[in-house]
């Protein structure tokens, strides 16, 4: 059987088990965090486009990792609750992953190892970010240099189908 991004399942912060087959039909953003208070921009941006598209079928689900930050050592609820606090985010926050080069999340290597040439690398800074269309399909990569115009714009776009 060919894979496909409703075949995983993923872990949310208190450890139960979510099939990503849930989000058939829907537009998905899928990223990869850390909690480090410099990204308060990037979270902020994230629940604004959550709050703006969610009803029309946006969801957001945000993977923390420390890969990139030294100092994220909390586990997964108290990572959730200090999510929370400093950022007073809606959107789903899962359990941390790895983003190891040897040990990426099973989720991730699919994201990354996409036959379209133009996602198929490492995952190399915070805020990496993949949009899914209604079908599943990786559509667009997002780096953590991108605009606020450019991630909206790309939303709207499959949101609108």
């Amino acid at each position: 059987m060919k894979q496909t991004l409703y075949n995983f399942s993923v872990l949310n912060n208190d450890y139960e088990e979510v099939p990503l087959s849930r989000y058939k039909g829907r537009v998905l953003l899928i990223l990869n965090t850390n909690s480090d208070d410099i990204y308060y921009e990037e979270f902020k941006t994230l629940e604004y486009l959550y709050k703006k598209y969610q009803p029309f079928g946006l969801e957001i689900l945000a993977f923390p990792s420390n890969k990139f930050s030294e100092g994220m050592i909390l586990e997964d609820q108290d990572l959730k609750e200090d999510f929370d606090r400093k950022y007073d985010i809606d959107f789903q926050v899962m359990k941390k992953i790895q983003l190891d080069k040897d040990n990426t999340h099973p989720l991730f290597r699919y994201l990354t190892e996409s036959k379209n040439r133009i996602f198929k690398n490492e995952i190399k800074r915070a805020f990496t970010m993949f949009l899914i269309s209604r079908e599943g399909r990786i559509v667009k990569r997002f780096n953590s240099k991108r605009s606020l115009d450019e991630l909206e714009n790309s939303i709207q776009k499959y949101i609108e189908g």
